[in-house]
């Protein structure tokens, strides 16, 4: 039968199989076979929780740390490639210096950057086993050039006591 208050047409637009419900009465959408062409169910899509810093330099040399859940277990360092599409489509290749793994199953990538074009780039972190790959955008900045330029320095007068 059909899903509570939905009649036969409405049930087969909304995706959902006929007597598909849960305990609470309300259906539940059934994956055609072409949405679980590229997945699988044992595979998890890796996602990026979190990552610091989200602007660096553009010379180069500076460490980026990405948190990411569902990533494949890997055992050194050199199993997981770090590339980036910089701002002016130059294909930069950033160092993996470290990778580990907590109990809460959440993967800490540290990665050094190369010099690159400034502006915003997208760095793509994967495994030669990984489908789903998850990806940073990082902020390249320019190196300033010459002093710097102070606008405003607060407070300008200060007490000194002694005690």
């Amino acid at each position: 039968s059909d899903a509570p208050g939905t009649t036969a047409g409405e049930t087969a637009a909304l995706g959902t199989t006929a007597g598909a419900t849960d305990a609470l009465g309300t259906s539940a959408a059934t994956p055609t076979p072409a949405e679980n062409s590229t997945t699988t169910p044992a595979e998890k899509i890796p996602q990026v929780v979190s990552f610091s810093p989200a602007r660096v330099y553009a010379d180069g040399g500076h460490t980026v740390t990405i948190y990411v859940t569902d990533f494949p277990d890997v055992q050194a360092a050199s199993e997981v490639s770090a590339v980036a599409t910089a701002a002016d489509g130059t294909q930069l290749t950033f160092a993996v210096v470290s990778i580990a793994k907590n109990a809460a199953g959440v993967t800490t990538v540290v990665l050094t950057t190369t010099a690159g074009a400034a502006g915003k780039a997208n760095v793509v972190i994967y495994t030669s086993a990984m489908k789903t790959r998850p990806s940073i955008i990082l902020d390249l900045v320019a190196v300033p050039a010459g002093a710097p330029n102070v606008t405003l320095f607060a407070p300008s007068i200060g007490e000194c006591r002694a005690g």
